[in-house]
This record gives structure tokens, sequence and C-alpha cells, in this order.
């Protein structure tokens, strides 16, 4: 990817177990993904979860920015952060933006107050 992309693009690497991390650790990817933090619907063929422990263990075995993803809410993105990773956003998109709008600017604000 970096032949295509250029030494300063950002690329990241997802991963599912320890031994990934170790492996994508060694690349040049720029971040990487670990997951699925949670039961996620969102693919038919997500691998097995990995949970807040597994967030937990790999933090330690890279220095990379660490990114969790799959199954990840509003209600558990407070305890991923604890673990010392960010994570996608995926899983909080709403059905239909008019059927929603209010919570999810209520919502957004509540998100972004996590980073102060």
């Amino acid at each position: 990817m970096r032949s295509v992309l250029g030494k300063d693009a950002l690329v990241g690497l997802s991963t599912h177990s320890s031994e990934q991390v170790v492996r994508a650790d060694a690349t040049d990817a720029s971040y990487l993904a670990i997951g699925p933090a949670f039961a996620t619907g969102t693919k038919l063929d997500a691998d097995p979860v990995v949970g807040l422990s597994g967030v937990t263990r790999v933090r330690a075995l890279t220095e990379k920015p660490l990114v969790a993803i799959g199954g990840i809410t509003f209600e558990t993105a407070q305890s991923v952060l604890r673990c010392g990773s960010r994570f996608d956003c995926g899983d909080l998109k709403p059905l239909t933006l008019v059927e929603v709008l209010p919570l999810w600017l209520k919502r957004a604000r509540d998100f972004l107050a996590l980073f102060k």
C-alpha cells in the first residue's frame, strides 16, 4: 500500500488476535485495529468477539495507535477508551436521520465531551 499511497498516508491493519497484532506491529502500518470488541450486527461473518480484555491485552503488544472495532455503541465507548484504544464509530449510525435528529445531536455533543 505504501508504494501506491506514499510514505505519509495513514494505513491501518485490522487484527483479530494477539498473534495478528504482533505480526501487524512489525509492518509499516500507521495504526492497528482490533476487534470485534463486542458482538456486531453489521457483519454477518464477523470474527469471534475479543472483548474489552482482548483490547486491553493487545494494547500492551504495540506502541502504534490502536483502534477498537465492532459493536461499539455510545454506551460502550467509554469502556473502550479506558482500555487505551480509540474506536470506529461505524455501529453508531442511525437508521434515518429524520427520525433521530434530536437524539443524534445530543449524542454527538455527549460523544465529543468524552474527549475533553
